[in-house]
């Protein structure tokens, strides 16, 4: 039932991106994080799909040969937790974009190439 609610809103969550740009959404994931990425507008959303109940210090560092910057919670965050955002300069960015993803002492890394 908790991934399939996690399914939903995700899905949901880029329908609405997906008709916004050229370019169609793109996913990828790691073991605990699903990223959905739309590389013409930049939008983005992660939403962790782990089983731990409360996500403390998220950090997700964005990096690619354009840009670098940051995405974090000030606040712990109970789940299904989900957030999104935008990158910049995303549609000249030519190589890799790296996501670097930081939660309760832990972290994975998902990269778009």
């Amino acid at each position: 039932m908790k991934t399939l609610k996690f399914s939903i809103i995700f899905l949901l969550l880029f329908s609405l991106v997906a008709c916004a740009g050229d370019e169609t959404v793109r996913y990828e994931k790691s073991k605990h994080w699903n990223l959905a990425l739309q590389k013409s507008t930049g939008m983005f959303t992660l939403t962790y799909v782990g089983d731990e109940s409360l996500i403390k210090d998220f950090r997700a560092n964005i990096k690619s040969e354009k840009t670098e910057q940051y995405v974090k919670s000030l606040d712990d965050e109970k789940t299904p937790f989900s957030t999104s955002a935008t990158i910049s300069e995303s549609e000249e960015t030519n190589g890799p974009i790296t996501f670097d993803i930081s939660w309760n002492g832990q972290s994975e890394t998902i990269i778009f190439k």
